[in-house]
C-alpha cells in the first residue's frame, strides 16, 4: 500500500498520468469509508499508484482540525503531480469539509472524482442561503460522481449533479475462499456489526433478541462495533446468551462471522452497508430493512429477509424463522453468499480501473 509521495527531489519520478491522489478519513477510521479506500489501495493494479491524503480522524477534534488543515495545504502541490483527484465523503461535516477541499483541487485543473458514502442528506434541506449554495456547487463539481446505488443516483441527480456524469459502483467486499459449515450446530447465533444507536438499529435488535432469547435458548447474539456500546451492554446485562463487544480489527470480525449463523442489521438510513455485503461473503442468511442501497441487493425470501425499521416485532418474528427453520436459513444463506460474489472486489476494481483510464482520456 502506497500512501503519500516519496521522490528523490524529481516531481517525475512517477509519471502524472498514473498517479491519483486520493482524499477521505485516514485509513485506521472506524467504519466503511475507510474499508472502501484501503479495498481501492491494496488492489489497484501497478498502472495506478495512489498517493493518499487523510482529511479526518475520528481520534480527537484537535488532531482532527490539524489533519484538515494540512491536506488543505497540501493539496495544490500534490494535486499537480496527480492524474486524478478521488474525494471520499459521506453528510453533513464531511461534505463541508470536502468542499473546501475540493474547490482547492478544482484549481489545480485536474479530474474530480467525488465518491458519496452518505447514509443519508437530508442536511441538505436544512442549509440555507450561502451555504446550500456551497454544497450545491460542490456536488456538481465532480468530473464524474459515484453513487452507492441506482436510488442514491437518483436522489443526487435530484440536487442537481448532472446524470451523466454519475456512475453507480455498489461497494465491493473482499470474498473469503471457503465459506464455514454451520450445519449441525446446537446454537444459532445472530451478529450486529457497526456503530450501535439508534440509526441502525441495534437498540431494537437488543430489544428483540431479548424476546427471542427467552422462547429460543438456543439463540445467541454477538453484537461489536462503535458508538452507544454500553447502552448496548447494559439492556442485556442479564442474558447470558448475549456478547457485545465494541470496535474490532478486521481479524476479528471475519473470526465472528465465520462463528455466526445469521447477520442482523435493523438500520433506519444506510449508503450500502459494507457490513451486510462482508456477511454476504461469508454465506450469512441477513436480517435488513429497506433502506438506502439494501433493496437493490436483497430480496425479502430470496437472499435475506426483510423488516420495517423500528418494528421489534418483526425483528424477532425473523429471527425466530430462521431459528426454526434450518432448511431456509441454509436456502437463503447460500444465495446471500452467490449475491456477494457479485461485490467481489476484483469486480470493483476492474470498473475503477475503467472510470479512471476514461478521464485520462477525455
Amino acid at each position: 500500500m502506497k500512501q503519500g509521495f516519496e521522490s528523490d527531489g524529481s516531481e517525475h519520478t512517477v509519471s502524472p498520468r498514473t498517479r491519483i491522489l486520493m482524499i477521505g478519513p485516514a485509513l485506521d477510521v472506524k467504519g466503511g469509508v475507510s474499508s472502501v479506500e484501503i479495498a481501492i489501495i491494496e488492489n489497484l493494479s501497478s498502472e495506478f499508484e495512489v498517493d493518499f491524503l487523510p482529511s479526518y480522524t475520528d481520534t480527537s477534534r484537535l488532531r482532527a482540525g490539524l489533519i484538515l488543515l494540512k491536506a488543505m495545504a497540501a493539496i495544490p502541490f500534490r494535486a499537480r503531480r496527480a492524474a486524478i483527484v478521488h474525494i471520499h465523503f459521506s453528510k453533513g461535516g464531511s461534505t463541508l469539509r470536502k468542499a473546501i477541499l475540493a474547490k482547492l483541487v478544482l484549481l489545480s485543473r485536474r479530474p474530480l472524482v467525488l465518491h458519496s458514502h452518505a447514509s443519508s442528506y437530508d442536511f441538505y434541506h436544512s442549509l440555507r442561503g450561502i451555504a446550500k449554495a456551497w454544497v450545491s456547487s460542490f456536488l456538481g463539481s465532480a468530473t464524474r460522481f459515484i453513487a452507492l446505488s441506482e436510488s442514491w443516483a437518483e436522489k443526487y441527480a435530484a440536487l442537481g449533479v448532472p446524470k451523466g456524469r454519475i456512475v453507480v459502483m455498489p461497494n465491493p467486499v473482499v470474498m473469503p475462499k471457503d465459506v464455514e459449515q454451520r450445519q449441525g450446530r446446537d446454537t444459532v447465533t445472530f451478529v450486529f456489526l457497526g456503530e450501535m444507536g439508534t440509526r441502525k438499529g441495534a437498540f431494537d435488535l437488543a430489544e428483540a433478541f431479548l424476546r427471542v432469547s427467552s422462547e429460543r435458548p438456543q439463540a445467541r447474539l454477538v453484537m461489536a462495533g462503535n458508538g452507544d456500546v454500553e447502552k448496548v451492554r447494559q439492556m442485556v446485562a442479564k442474558n447470558d446468551a448475549a456478547t457485545i463487544y465494541g470496535w474490532i480489527d478486521a481479524v476479528e470480525r471475519d473470526r465472528l462471522l465465520r462463528a455466526a449463523d445469521v447477520f442482523v442489521l435493523p438500520s433506519f438510513d444506510e449508503g450500502l452497508p459494507m457490513s451486510m455485503l462482508e456477511a454476504l461473503g461469508h454465506g450469512l442468511p441477513p436480517i435488513v430493512t429497506p433502506v438506502g442501497g439494501i433493496p437493490e441487493v436483497i430480496v425479502d425470501g430470496r437472499n435475506g429477509l426483510m423488516v420495517t425499521p423500528g418494528k421489534v416485532d418483526e425483528i424477532a418474528a425473523a429471527m425466530i424463522r430462521l431459528i426454526d427453520h434450518p432448511d431456509d436459513r441454509e436456502a437463503i444463506a447460500t444465495a446471500a453468499r452467490a449475491t456477494g460474489e457479485q461485490y467481489d472486489v476484483s469486480r470493483y476494481i476492474l470498473r475503477m480501473q475503467e472510470l479512471y483510464r476514461g478521464l485520462f482520456e477525455e
